[in-house]
Protein backbone atom coordinates (compact mmCIF):
# COMPACT_ATOMS: atom_id res chain seq x y z
CA UNK A 1 0.00 0.00 0.00
CA UNK A 2 1.33 3.13 -0.77
CA UNK A 3 1.92 5.71 2.01
CA UNK A 4 0.20 8.53 2.21
CA UNK A 5 0.19 11.74 4.08
CA UNK A 6 -3.13 12.89 6.16
CA UNK A 7 -3.47 17.15 5.69
CA UNK A 8 -6.79 19.76 5.77
CA UNK A 9 -6.91 22.30 3.82
CA UNK A 10 -8.88 25.24 5.76
CA UNK A 11 -11.28 27.92 4.12
CA UNK A 12 -9.58 31.33 4.18
CA UNK A 13 -12.69 32.50 6.27
CA UNK A 14 -12.60 30.25 8.75
CA UNK A 15 -10.20 30.23 11.89
CA UNK A 16 -10.77 26.53 12.29
CA UNK A 17 -6.49 26.15 12.13
CA UNK A 18 -6.61 24.44 15.62
CA UNK A 19 -8.95 21.87 14.22
CA UNK A 20 -6.62 21.15 11.29
CA UNK A 21 -3.65 21.32 13.17
CA UNK A 22 -5.03 18.75 15.76
CA UNK A 23 -6.12 16.47 12.85
CA UNK A 24 -2.97 16.67 10.61
CA UNK A 25 -0.67 15.91 13.57
CA UNK A 26 -2.83 12.82 14.75
CA UNK A 27 -2.87 11.79 10.35
CA UNK A 28 -6.45 11.63 9.77
CA UNK A 29 -9.73 13.17 11.07
CA UNK A 30 -10.29 12.04 14.61
CA UNK A 31 -10.76 15.28 16.23
CA UNK A 32 -13.73 17.23 15.54
CA UNK A 33 -14.55 21.16 16.13
CA UNK A 34 -17.65 19.80 18.82
CA UNK A 35 -15.47 18.22 20.95
CA UNK A 36 -12.81 21.24 20.97
CA UNK A 37 -15.80 23.37 22.09
CA UNK A 38 -16.72 20.98 24.87
CA UNK A 39 -13.35 20.80 26.44
CA UNK A 40 -13.10 24.65 26.13
CA UNK A 41 -16.22 24.65 28.11
CA UNK A 42 -15.02 22.07 30.88
CA UNK A 43 -11.69 24.05 30.91
CA UNK A 44 -13.51 27.20 31.66
CA UNK A 45 -15.95 25.75 34.33
CA UNK A 46 -12.88 24.03 36.40
CA UNK A 47 -10.83 27.52 36.22
CA UNK A 48 -14.28 29.54 37.34
CA UNK A 49 -15.34 26.75 40.23
CA UNK A 50 -11.68 26.94 41.80
CA UNK A 51 -12.43 30.83 41.30
CA UNK A 52 -15.17 30.53 43.55
CA UNK A 53 -14.53 28.41 46.22
CA UNK A 54 -14.03 30.61 48.75
CA UNK A 55 -16.43 33.71 47.57
CA UNK A 56 -19.30 34.78 45.35
CA UNK A 57 -17.87 36.44 42.25
CA UNK A 58 -19.13 35.05 39.22
CA UNK A 59 -16.73 34.45 36.42
CA UNK A 60 -17.80 33.41 33.10
CA UNK A 61 -15.86 31.50 30.68
CA UNK A 62 -15.12 35.22 28.72
CA UNK A 63 -13.30 36.64 31.48
CA UNK A 64 -11.14 33.54 31.98
CA UNK A 65 -10.16 34.02 28.76
CA UNK A 66 -11.73 30.64 27.31
CA UNK A 67 -14.10 32.59 24.74
CA UNK A 68 -14.16 30.80 21.66
CA UNK A 69 -16.37 30.90 18.15
CA UNK A 70 -18.02 27.39 17.23
CA UNK A 71 -17.92 28.53 14.17
CA UNK A 72 -14.54 30.29 13.67
CA UNK A 73 -12.51 27.90 16.21
CA UNK A 74 -10.40 30.57 18.30
CA UNK A 75 -9.55 28.52 20.71
CA UNK A 76 -7.24 28.86 23.89
CA UNK A 77 -3.65 26.85 23.68
CA UNK A 78 -5.29 24.93 26.70
CA UNK A 79 -7.59 23.64 24.21
CA UNK A 80 -4.96 21.92 22.11
CA UNK A 81 -3.09 20.66 24.60
CA UNK A 82 -6.27 18.82 26.46
CA UNK A 83 -7.06 17.61 23.35
CA UNK A 84 -3.44 15.48 22.95
CA UNK A 85 -3.68 14.95 26.41
CA UNK A 86 -6.73 12.66 26.06
CA UNK A 87 -5.26 11.00 23.21
CA UNK A 88 -1.94 10.26 25.15
CA UNK A 89 0.25 12.64 24.21
CA UNK A 90 1.70 15.68 26.31
CA UNK A 91 3.05 18.78 25.24
CA UNK A 92 5.81 21.38 26.54
CA UNK A 93 7.18 23.94 25.26
CA UNK A 94 9.90 24.19 22.85
CA UNK A 95 12.57 26.67 24.04
CA UNK A 96 16.15 27.76 22.43
CA UNK A 97 17.56 25.94 25.52
CA UNK A 98 15.91 22.84 23.72
CA UNK A 99 17.01 23.21 20.74
CA UNK A 100 19.37 20.31 19.40
CA UNK A 101 20.01 19.06 15.97
CA UNK A 102 20.14 16.14 16.27
CA UNK A 103 16.10 16.10 17.24
CA UNK A 104 15.53 16.97 13.33
CA UNK A 105 18.36 14.73 11.87
CA UNK A 106 17.53 11.18 13.15
CA UNK A 107 14.39 9.36 12.52
CA UNK A 108 12.16 10.55 14.30
CA UNK A 109 8.79 8.89 15.22
CA UNK A 110 7.99 9.46 18.78
CA UNK A 111 7.97 13.41 18.51
CA UNK A 112 6.87 16.27 16.89
CA UNK A 113 5.73 20.21 16.92
CA UNK A 114 2.98 22.07 16.92
CA UNK A 115 3.25 25.85 16.38
CA UNK A 116 1.76 28.94 16.29
CA UNK A 117 2.94 32.14 14.07
CA UNK A 118 0.49 35.22 13.95
CA UNK A 119 -2.43 33.66 15.71
CA UNK A 120 -1.99 30.72 13.49
CA UNK A 121 -1.70 26.83 13.97
CA UNK A 122 0.06 24.76 12.26
CA UNK A 123 2.16 21.40 12.87
CA UNK A 124 5.68 19.76 12.02
CA UNK A 125 5.98 16.35 11.94
CA UNK A 126 8.41 13.42 9.83
CA UNK A 127 5.90 11.32 8.07
CA UNK A 128 6.79 8.19 5.25
CA UNK A 129 9.73 7.08 7.44
CA UNK A 130 12.39 10.16 7.00
CA UNK A 131 10.71 13.30 5.80
CA UNK A 132 10.04 16.28 7.48
CA UNK A 133 6.71 17.68 6.40
CA UNK A 134 5.10 21.16 7.46
CA UNK A 135 1.26 20.44 7.35
CA UNK A 136 -0.08 23.91 7.49
CA UNK A 137 -3.68 24.39 6.56
CA UNK A 138 -3.52 27.41 4.74
CA UNK A 139 -0.38 26.51 2.53
CA UNK A 140 -1.14 24.82 -0.88
CA UNK A 141 -0.62 21.31 0.32
CA UNK A 142 2.17 19.86 2.99
CA UNK A 143 5.52 21.16 2.50
CA UNK A 144 8.49 18.82 2.61
CA UNK A 145 11.52 20.43 4.28
CA UNK A 146 15.05 19.50 5.10
CA UNK A 147 16.44 19.31 8.60
CA UNK A 148 18.75 22.05 8.61
CA UNK A 149 16.06 24.35 7.03
CA UNK A 150 13.63 23.45 9.75
CA UNK A 151 15.94 23.48 12.55
CA UNK A 152 16.49 27.37 11.26
CA UNK A 153 13.37 28.23 10.93
CA UNK A 154 12.29 26.81 14.39
CA UNK A 155 15.07 28.71 15.64
CA UNK A 156 14.64 31.82 14.06
CA UNK A 157 10.66 31.40 15.09
CA UNK A 158 11.83 30.92 19.03
CA UNK A 159 14.63 33.77 18.74
CA UNK A 160 12.52 36.44 17.23
CA UNK A 161 9.49 35.48 19.73
CA UNK A 162 6.78 35.64 17.10
CA UNK A 163 5.41 32.37 17.86
CA UNK A 164 5.33 29.41 20.37
CA UNK A 165 6.35 25.96 20.07
CA UNK A 166 5.60 22.82 21.56
CA UNK A 167 7.34 19.41 21.66
CA UNK A 168 4.69 17.34 21.18
CA UNK A 169 5.45 13.01 22.40
CA UNK A 170 3.53 10.14 23.27
CA UNK A 171 2.90 9.92 27.00
CA UNK A 172 2.77 5.90 27.10
CA UNK A 173 6.64 4.18 27.06
CA UNK A 174 7.05 2.57 23.91
CA UNK A 175 3.97 4.55 21.83
CA UNK A 176 5.08 6.31 18.63
CA UNK A 177 2.91 9.19 16.74
CA UNK A 178 0.32 7.90 14.46
CA UNK A 179 1.03 7.46 10.88
CA UNK A 180 -1.41 7.79 7.66
CA UNK A 181 -4.23 4.66 7.62
CA UNK A 182 -6.47 6.33 4.46
CA UNK A 183 -8.39 2.83 4.77
CA UNK A 184 -9.97 3.60 8.25
CA UNK A 185 -11.94 6.76 6.24
CA UNK A 186 -13.48 5.72 3.26
CA UNK A 187 -15.63 8.97 3.40
CA UNK A 188 -13.86 12.16 3.88
CA UNK A 189 -15.15 15.90 3.51
CA UNK A 190 -13.80 17.84 0.54
CA UNK A 191 -11.27 19.49 2.84
CA UNK A 192 -9.77 16.30 4.10
CA UNK A 193 -7.22 14.71 2.02
CA UNK A 194 -5.01 11.22 2.29
CA UNK A 195 -1.76 12.46 -0.32
CA UNK A 196 0.86 10.71 -1.88
CA UNK A 197 4.13 12.47 -2.86
CA UNK A 198 2.74 12.91 -6.59
CA UNK A 199 -0.41 14.20 -5.31
CA UNK A 200 1.45 16.55 -2.49
CA UNK A 201 3.96 17.97 -5.59
CA UNK A 202 0.69 18.77 -7.73
CA UNK A 203 -1.45 20.30 -5.04
CA UNK A 204 2.03 22.43 -4.46
CA UNK A 205 2.71 23.31 -8.37
CA UNK A 206 -0.97 24.32 -8.68
CA UNK A 207 -0.87 26.80 -5.82
CA UNK A 208 2.54 28.21 -6.61
CA UNK A 209 1.59 31.31 -8.59
CA UNK A 210 -0.69 32.18 -5.34
CA UNK A 211 2.50 32.01 -3.28
CA UNK A 212 5.01 34.08 -4.50
CA UNK A 213 8.15 34.77 -1.92
CA UNK A 214 7.36 37.97 -0.07
CA UNK A 215 10.48 39.92 1.56
CA UNK A 216 8.50 40.73 4.82
CA UNK A 217 6.95 37.30 5.16
CA UNK A 218 8.59 33.74 6.39
CA UNK A 219 8.39 30.75 3.61
CA UNK A 220 5.54 29.85 5.61
CA UNK A 221 2.90 33.09 4.77
CA UNK A 222 3.84 33.44 0.93
CA UNK A 223 -0.32 33.80 0.14
CA UNK A 224 -0.82 37.00 0.59
CA UNK A 225 -3.25 36.03 3.61
CA UNK A 226 -0.60 37.35 6.31
CA UNK A 227 -2.50 37.32 9.81
CA UNK A 228 -2.32 40.06 12.28
CA UNK A 229 1.46 41.64 12.91
CA UNK A 230 3.81 39.99 15.03
CA UNK A 231 3.41 39.70 18.54
CA UNK A 232 5.63 38.84 21.28
CA UNK A 233 3.35 35.50 22.55
CA UNK A 234 3.49 34.34 26.33
CA UNK A 235 5.38 31.41 26.25
CA UNK A 236 3.63 29.04 29.10
CA UNK A 237 1.10 26.46 29.04
CA UNK A 238 -2.77 27.87 29.42
CA UNK A 239 -1.98 31.36 28.10
CA UNK A 240 -4.05 32.44 25.08
CA UNK A 241 -1.69 32.91 22.18
CA UNK A 242 -3.40 36.14 21.31
CA UNK A 243 -3.72 38.24 24.57
CA UNK A 244 -0.87 39.91 24.76
CA UNK A 245 -1.51 41.75 21.80
CA UNK A 246 -4.75 43.43 23.25
CA UNK A 247 -3.58 44.40 26.49
CA UNK A 248 -1.85 47.46 26.86
CA UNK A 249 -0.83 47.01 30.80
CA UNK A 250 2.51 47.12 32.82
CA UNK A 251 1.83 43.24 33.29
CA UNK A 252 3.99 42.27 29.50
CA UNK A 253 6.45 39.26 29.76
CA UNK A 254 9.47 40.66 31.51
CA UNK A 255 12.60 42.06 30.39
CA UNK A 256 15.34 39.40 29.73
CA UNK A 257 17.79 40.15 32.77
CA UNK A 258 14.67 39.15 34.83
CA UNK A 259 15.07 35.89 33.54
CA UNK A 260 16.57 32.68 34.86
CA UNK A 261 18.35 31.38 31.71
CA UNK A 262 19.70 28.12 33.11
CA UNK A 263 18.06 24.73 31.33
CA UNK A 264 16.54 23.63 34.34
CA UNK A 265 14.63 27.32 34.55
CA UNK A 266 10.96 26.69 35.69
CA UNK A 267 8.88 29.68 33.64
CA UNK A 268 5.72 30.72 35.43
CA UNK A 269 2.94 32.23 33.86
CA UNK A 270 -0.03 34.58 36.75
CA UNK A 271 -3.09 34.98 35.15
CA UNK A 272 -3.79 38.31 36.65
CA UNK A 273 -7.33 39.00 34.85
CA UNK A 274 -9.19 37.30 32.23
CA UNK A 275 -6.80 38.74 29.67
CA UNK A 276 -4.12 40.52 31.57
CA UNK A 277 -0.99 37.64 32.15
CA UNK A 278 2.53 37.87 33.53
CA UNK A 279 5.20 35.44 32.89
CA UNK A 280 8.87 34.83 34.53
CA UNK A 281 11.90 32.45 34.09
CA UNK A 282 13.08 31.51 38.31
CA UNK A 283 15.64 29.55 39.21
CA UNK A 284 13.68 25.94 40.35
CA UNK A 285 15.79 26.93 44.00
CA UNK A 286 14.17 30.55 44.10
CA UNK A 287 11.76 30.74 46.82
CA UNK A 288 8.43 30.70 47.06
CA UNK A 289 8.47 34.13 48.84
CA UNK A 290 11.05 35.51 45.50
CA UNK A 291 7.26 34.48 43.49
CA UNK A 292 5.51 36.08 45.39
CA UNK A 293 7.60 39.50 45.53
CA UNK A 294 7.34 39.44 41.55
CA UNK A 295 3.93 38.80 41.62
CA UNK A 296 3.16 41.60 44.15
CA UNK A 297 5.13 44.42 41.73
CA UNK A 298 1.89 43.26 39.33
CA UNK A 299 -1.11 43.69 41.52
CA UNK A 300 -2.54 46.31 44.08
CA UNK A 301 -3.19 44.10 46.99
CA UNK A 302 -3.95 46.29 49.72
CA UNK A 303 -6.28 45.46 52.00
CA UNK A 304 -6.76 41.94 51.01
CA UNK A 305 -5.76 39.35 54.07
CA UNK A 306 -4.54 36.91 51.74
CA UNK A 307 -4.03 36.50 47.86
CA UNK A 308 -3.68 32.96 46.45
CA UNK A 309 -2.34 31.51 43.57
CA UNK A 310 -4.47 28.51 41.91
CA UNK A 311 -3.41 25.33 39.75
CA UNK A 312 -6.15 23.10 38.58
CA UNK A 313 -4.30 20.33 37.28
CA UNK A 314 -2.15 19.76 39.75
CA UNK A 315 -4.73 21.04 42.23
CA UNK A 316 -2.33 23.12 44.05
CA UNK A 317 -2.81 26.36 46.06
CA UNK A 318 0.07 28.94 46.98
CA UNK A 319 -1.25 31.42 49.67
CA UNK A 320 0.40 34.81 50.73
CA UNK A 321 -1.29 36.17 53.97
CA UNK A 322 -0.72 39.58 55.17
CA UNK A 323 1.45 38.53 58.28
CA UNK A 324 4.12 37.21 55.42
CA UNK A 325 3.26 33.67 56.20
CA UNK A 326 3.20 31.32 53.13
CA UNK A 327 1.18 27.91 52.64
CA UNK A 328 1.11 25.63 50.51
CA UNK A 329 -2.01 23.34 49.60
CA UNK A 330 -2.25 20.50 47.68
CA UNK A 331 -5.08 18.15 46.70
CA UNK A 332 -7.39 19.48 49.08
CA UNK A 333 -4.61 18.27 51.97
CA UNK A 334 -3.63 20.30 55.26
CA UNK A 335 -1.80 23.48 54.67
CA UNK A 336 2.65 22.88 54.85
CA UNK A 337 4.39 25.98 55.89
CA UNK A 338 5.54 27.45 52.25
CA UNK A 339 8.09 30.45 54.14
CA UNK A 340 11.58 28.43 53.36
CA UNK A 341 10.16 26.58 50.66
CA UNK A 342 12.06 26.69 47.18
CA UNK A 343 10.00 25.94 43.97
CA UNK A 344 11.73 22.76 43.38
CA UNK A 345 9.92 21.93 47.11
CA UNK A 346 6.63 22.70 45.84
CA UNK A 347 6.99 20.85 43.26
CA UNK A 348 6.97 23.23 39.76
CA UNK A 349 8.45 21.96 37.27
CA UNK A 350 9.22 24.04 33.68
CA UNK A 351 6.16 25.58 32.94
CA UNK A 352 3.71 26.53 35.34
CA UNK A 353 0.39 28.27 35.18
CA UNK A 354 -1.65 30.21 38.02
CA UNK A 355 -4.51 32.01 38.46
CA UNK A 356 -4.55 34.91 40.98
CA UNK A 357 -7.23 35.53 43.55
CA UNK A 358 -7.20 38.16 45.80
CA UNK A 359 -9.26 37.55 49.36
Amino acid sequence: METTVYWEKQNPQSKLCALHCLNAFLQGPKVTNEELVGISHRLGKTESELLQQSGKTFFSYDSLGYSYDSNGGDYDVTVLIEALRLRNFHCNYYTLNDMKLSTFQQRNDKCGFICNAHEHWFCVRMLMTDRWFILDSLRPGPQEIDYGSLYSFISTLLENKKGAVFLVSPSIPGMKLPEAEPHLYPKLESHQMFLSLDDIKQLNDQGAHDFQDEEDKSFLYRAGRSKPGPVVWPTTGGVRLDDTSRVPVTTSTPKSDDDYTGSDACRVAVKLSGTARITRSFNPRSSLSELFAWVEKHIDNTGEMFYTLLQTNPNRRLVKYVTGCIELIENEGPPRDGANATLLDAGLESHEMFILRCD
